[in-house]
């Protein structure tokens, strides 16, 4: 696949703003099998939702167009004053890579062009890849998407149309015209039913290279600019509160430091008094033993019962009495210990209770300023922040680092997966990087050679392996909780460059381990599911068949947007429901009929009464 880059830009771009777009958040692993999606039986909700929420964004609900696109009524114009200044030759109307066939479909439009506007249009054609204007002749994209007509292959006749005005920009064209040959062939006669077949059997790259140009538009419209301005608001919002309660946490330090410093001086006062070695009082002598002697000896001689009761009372008595003179001594004990600097002991539980109070504080304030940095992080959703780059310039990506929760917005038809992404993403040098630092000149590698032994490009092969990335367009990633250990230990602190990414990548370790274990776990889950599933029941009916979406074994259909059915009340490529009609007033002075035909006045009294 050619084109992870931007499947990753759009998959974090739609979920970053999922908020303002009303879209469900939705895991990497689902959006990447929607993509693949070519069904023409089932339709994947994600799929066409993704597409829908973004094409409403460019253009209101008024019908006017929120992002500034070239304008085709200019070019046509500007066209039309170059004819009238001097003939074109074929020559110079043939593209900059024209072939055989293109040269011999110019070479008539000299003639035709003399005829004026109305017969240079077929002319056009000829040089376009697709058949878009003949689609769009009846009924414009502008217009189907104001009335929000995205049924019946709606959405994929709006992002053709789309294209076609995109198109209008030299640098773009090439892109567009790639997407616009498959969609609308000259080979077949433009219709919304056979652009939607078309989509169906377009190739993955293409659908997100089509994709990934309207997200583009959709992040410079008034509506997700001014969502941006919010959280721009919103974040200096949650600063001043942070900085208020580190203020607070400040003081509270302050405090406990100076009420620490008092309990060093007062402790030594406070200490309890070493144990003293009490000399028994010669009366505290126990006499269990002679008591039970004394008992047995009684019961043993006696020869009556009225004696042997006499001795078991006496016996209760002596031990009712010791008990007594235990918890006598105890107390004694307790008073004398009390009555020992009583106004220190005071003031020293005073001070104790203030520095836990103090502790407590500072407790909280922490974990208010922890609460304000993750919002912090998640409100900053303008740029996706890269974790650093390693000896060969290579970029990783924690996707997860800033604009969205860590585990992914948990209120959704998917939240109980528990991850969005749940990978390192590396992105390979740029073309710049590349020349200045890898493919290093003759004499430049040649002095390498002589310090290192092997070459830069032959220690970058060496020591990435298999997976070594040439170009800014090659991705590789991480998805083993285990292997975050070893790459960490790989990273080298005496490089700069290195040394940044260890310590942000160390900082982030445990969330990054911990969502990997979370995807491992829903993998494995899933394996076992699909080993155990049994084939998915189909109803057909005579335009559509629906499936079993729980039992389905492709887990981008069990994704649903309650977002917008909670928020709008349907799904973004459903029509809106009808405003229902308020009751027509009737006008005063009309006389109205009744059940028996008889006008009533406007009193409500019929004539003839």
């Amino acid at each position: 696949m050619e084109y992870v880059g931007p499947l990753l830009e759009i998959w974090n771009t739609l979920n970053v703003h999922s908020e303002v777009l009303i879209l469900d958040a939705f895991t990497f692993d689902d959006f990447l099998e929607a993509i693949k999606f070519t069904s023409d039986e089932v339709t994947c909700e994600l799929l066409e939702e993704a597409h829908c929420a973004v094409l409403k964004t460019i253009v209101n609900e008024e019908g006017t167009l929120q992002v500034t696109l070239p304008d085709m009524i200019e070019e046509d114009s500007s066209d039309e004053e170059m004819d009238e200044s001097e003939p074109v030759t074929p020559i110079l109307d043939a593209p900059a890579h024209a072939t055989r066939s293109r040269m011999s479909n110019i070479s008539n439009i000299a003639a035709e062009e003399s005829n004026g506007r109305s017969s240079r249009t077929p002319a056009e054609g000829r040089h376009r890849p697709h058949r878009v204007p003949e689609l769009l002749a009846s009924y414009g994209w502008v217009e189907r998407l104001k009335a929000r007509d995205f049924a019946n292959g709606g959405w994929q006749t709006i992002m053709a149309g789309l294209l076609h005005q995109l198109s209008l920009n030299p640098r773009q064209k090439s892109e567009c015209d790639k997407v616009l040959s498959k969609l609308v062939p000259l080979d077949e006669d433009p219709s919304p039913e056979s652009v939607r077949i078309n989509y169906i059997r377009l190739d993955i790259n293409l659908r997100i290279s089509a994709l990934q140009l309207i997200t583009l538009l959709c992040v410079s419209t008034k509506t997700v600019r001014g969502y941006l301005e919010e959280m721009s608001e919103e974040q200096t919002k949650i600063r001043k509160e942070k900085l208020e309660h580190q203020k607070a946490k400040k003081e509270s330090v302050a405090k406990l430091g100076d009420l620490e410093t008092q309990k060093k001086i007062l402790l030594p006062d406070n200490l309890p008094d070493s144990p003293k070695e009490e000399h028994p009082d010669p009366m505290d002598i126990s006499m269990s033993h002679v008591d039970d002697t004394v008992d047995t000896v009684d019961l043993a001689t006696s020869d009556a019962e009225e004696e042997g009761g006499r001795s078991l009372r006496r016996g209760n008595e002596r031990k009712r009495k010791r008990d007594e003179d235990a918890a006598r001594r105890e107390k004694q004990r307790e008073e004398k210990k009390a009555k020992t600097n009583p106004k220190q002991s005071k003031e020293f539980t005073k001070l104790l209770k203030d520095i836990d109070k103090l502790k407590t504080e500072i407790s909280k304030r922490e974990k208010e300023i922890a609460v304000c940095d993750e919002q912090l992080r998640e409100a900053n959703c303008q740029r996706t922040k890269v974790l650093g780059r390693d000896r060969f310039w290579n970029r990783y990506y924690w996707f997860e680092r800033n604009g969205m929760p860590v585990t992914g917005l948990t209120d959704g038809s998917t939240g109980s997966y528990g991850y969005a992404n749940a990978r390192i993403w590396v992105q390979g040098p740029d073309e710049m990087e590349r020349l200045g630092f890898i493919d290093l000149p003759e004499d430049l590698q040649r002095t390498y050679i002589q310090d290192h032994g092997l070459s830069v490009p032959d220690r970058k092969a060496k020591e990435e392996g298999a997976t070594s990335l040439r170009t800014a367009n090659e991705w590789g990633y991480y998805d083993d909780p285990e292997t975050i250990a070893l790459l960490l230990n790989w990273f080298d602190d005496r490089g700069v460059r290195e040394k940044a990414l260890r310590k942000e990548m160390t900082l982030w370790q445990e969330p990054i381990v911990g969502q990997m274990r979370t995807l491992k776990t829903h993998l494995d889950s899933i394996n076992q599911e699909d080993a155990d599933d049994e084939p998915v029941t189909r109803v057909s009916t005579r335009k559509k068949t629906y499936v079993d979406i729980e039992a389905s074994s492709q887990r981008c259909l069990r994704w649903r947007n309650l977002t917008a059915i909670d928020k709008n009340g349907h799904l973004h490529s459903e029509q809106p429901k009808p405003k229902e009609k308020k009751g027509k007033k009737e006008a005063k002075g009309v006389a109205k009929v009744i059940a028996k035909g008889k006008p009533t006045t406007r009193q409500g009294t019929k004539y003839g009464k």
